[in-house]
């Protein structure tokens, strides 16, 4: 009997410690996206898309835009017509990831090789960025701040990984308004001509509307001593919707309204919210679709489910104040099973 006993806790011990599949990203398509999916693919519903798709719209449940570095970047961030989608997700309290050469589209102003270029404009900040800098080796880290978000590596200097990133200068007066997180410890003394960027920001963050916004010229993610820090800036990015007016609470689906293909789901409104989005999942955490209610009401009905599957729900809170959806926080995850 023991023997069993052991043998089924094996079976279903990795059902029971899996981790769920949380809120969704979106990482541009630029040559660089497959790190970042494969980094984030296990916990998120990570998904790749083009320019032309984030310029059709994003969505309301997409938690995170992450743009990865290359050139393309620099070429993409030129179309008016993506940067206004870019800037109202952010606005709107999406959060933002730009990582090297992608990190340089949330600049106001590129200074590169061809001349000055204007970028997206998220954070009020400069970059500049040389083809050389792609092939030097620095070796000499960078200069963390005391932020909470740097973890053991605050107020000391470590190494990055860093493959020809931009520097970032926050333009006078907007001091108050962008955290340097990282700043380059050293000179580019091994490329000719030398390029002083001893000092020069190397990772900043901000607000932008109602979302943050992180620019990373390093890569923290590249390995895992250092993954942390992107762990820290990612999950803090991921938060920019999260104020109290918006939250949803008491979400519940009461036993009797379990039914054969549909349930009904309840929860506590706030005056000031405007309509909710439902998060329906599969038992993996996986999204089956999203319910969207364009009205301040406290209970909805799910039709067409199947019979006896198991199901996940979670919901958030929107208000729209002049034209601009903001979004609240998803609530817990409520499970059930239907008849």
């Amino acid at each position: 009997m023991k023997k069993i006993i052991i043998v089924m806790l094996f079976l279903f011990l990795p059902v029971l410690i899996q981790a769920e599949t949380i809120d969704d990203i979106w990482v541009i398509e630029t040559g660089g996206e497959s790190a970042f999916v494969s980094l984030l693919g296990e916990e998120n519903n990570v998904t790749t898309k083009s320019t032309d798709e984030i310029i059709a719209g994003i969505p309301d449940d997409v938690e995170l835009l992450i743009y990865p570095g290359g050139l393309a970047p620099i070429s993409q961030a030129q179309d008016d017509d993506l940067q206004q989608a870019i800037k109202d997700f952010v606005s709107a309290g999406g959060g933002f990831f730009g990582s090297c050469g992608g990190s340089i589209t949330g600049s106001q102003e590129l200074t590169y090789n061809y001349g000055t270029f204007d970028m997206i404009g998220l954070l009020p900040v400069n970059a500049t960025d040389y083809l050389e800098w792609m092939t030097i080796s620095y070796t000499d880290g960078f200069v963390f701040s005391d932020n909470e978000l740097n973890g053991e590596y605050a107020s000391g200097t470590h190494w990055l990984s860093y493959t020809g990133g931009p520097t970032f200068d926050v333009i006078d007066g907007y001091e108050s308004e962008v955290e340097v997180l990282a700043a380059f410890a050293a000179d580019f003394t091994n490329t000719v001509p030398a390029y002083e960027v001893s000092g020069k920001a190397a990772i900043v963050s901000g607000q932008y509307g109602e979302g943050k916004v992180v620019l990373s010229a390093p890569h923290p993610e590249s390995y895992t001593d250092t993954q942390f820090i992107f762990d820290n800036l990612i999950s803090w990015a991921k938060r920019a919707e999260d104020y109290t007016p918006l939250a949803v609470e008491n979400l519940k689906v009461p036993k009797k309204s379990i039914k054969t293909q549909q349930v009904k789901v309840k929860w506590d409104t706030v005056d000031t919210n405007t309509g909710y989005v439902i998060k329906l999942m599969n038992k993996k955490g996986q999204k089956i679709k999203l319910v969207k209610i364009n009205q301040n009401i406290g209970e909805k009905i799910i039709k067409k489910l199947k019979s006896e599957k198991k199901y996940k729900i979670k919901i958030r809170a929107k208000r729209e104040v002049e034209g601009v959806t903001y979004k609240g926080p998803w609530s817990e995850t409520i499970i059930f099973k239907t008849k």
